[in-house]
């Protein structure tokens, strides 16, 4: 998918003193212990921690094209990740100004090529490094330790079906959902309580919703809503509120809303949910 965007600058109006190697760039996950082929959530968070405003034209938005990441095996040499996002991004980035304290953070799931960045059940460490706009300045995160780990019970099951029946380098990336939605069906009935379950549902349900078969949307994303670790819970309580607006469930898209005030009160999807809310309820 190829999309164009301008990605929102930072403030611009305070004098600039600091370098773009002074910021600093943090990677975590909720979820450090993965399945073999289970989609790996990150959270990356850019900080000016110094004094002193720093000038920057980049995104950690893995789609922008600004973040490499690399693993890093036990005893090997740093290897680049070649796919961070299904979506590429032909972007304009607006120069800016970081001030001192500021942070800004995103939300992204890894979900291409899983049976080549992790290929084997072992300790893995990922490192994310961040470009400034020419490229000639970068700054690099902490090391984040991630464990892969053999399938066992009925992730057995749900392993086998992703490496013999599916493209696993692609089936929870969305690339191929047009081709594979029965596949996604499938898997959804017969793993959901797997591993990878949530991830299936929560792209079944994003796929639903774009084709505004807002019913069977709600049934996939409200389980994962009520995951309070699921990287994309946000988002799927921002789909919910959406879902239920559009078909006149007013009492559950506001019963949505509340839990997403409650649980994300700083998620970008907050202000979205809001508006659907609202245009929706003009409309009645």
């Amino acid at each position: 998918m190829l999309i164009f965007f301008i990605v929102p600058s930072f403030a611009q109006t305070t004098p600039v003193q600091g370098s773009f190697s002074d910021l600093t760039l943090e990677i975590s996950s909720p979820k450090q212990k993965l399945v073999q082929f289970e989609p790996m959530a990150l959270i990356l968070t850019l900080s000016n921690k110094t004094s002193s405003p720093i000038a920057a034209r980049t995104s950690i938005d893995l789609s922008a094209g600004f973040v490499e990441l690399f693993t890093i095996r036990e005893t090997g040499e740093p290897v680049k990740i070649q796919n961070l996002s299904p979506i590429a991004g032909l972007v304009i980035v607006r120069p800016g100004i970081i001030r001192s304290g500021e942070s800004h953070q995103t939300k992204e799931l890894l979900t291409l090529d899983l049976d080549k960045v992790f290929p084997q059940p072992g300790t893995y460490q990922i490192q994310a490094v961040l470009r400034n706009g020419e490229g000639k300045q970068q700054v690099k995160s902490n090391l984040l330790t991630i464990h892969v780990l053999e399938p066992t019970g009925l992730d057995i099951q749900a392993f086998d079906y992703l490496k013999n029946r599916t493209n696993p380098s692609y089936f929870f990336s969305g690339l191929e959902l047009d081709k594979t939605q029965v596949q996604m069906v499938e898997f959804v009935s017969n793993f959901r309580d797997s591993s990878y379950g949530d991830y299936a549902a929560f792209m079944l349900g994003e796929f639903y919703l774009v084709r505004k078969d807002y019913t069977r949307a709600i049934e996939q994303l409200n389980g994962v809503s009520k995951k309070p670790d699921f990287v994309y819970g946000d988002r799927a309580l921002y789909y919910l509120v959406e879902g239920n607006a559009r078909l006149g469930n007013w009492q559950q898209a506001g019963h949505h809303l509340d839990s997403l005030r409650a649980s994300h009160p700083d998620s970008n999807y907050l202000e979205r949910a809001e508006i659907s809310m609202s245009r929706e309820t003009k409309t009645r």
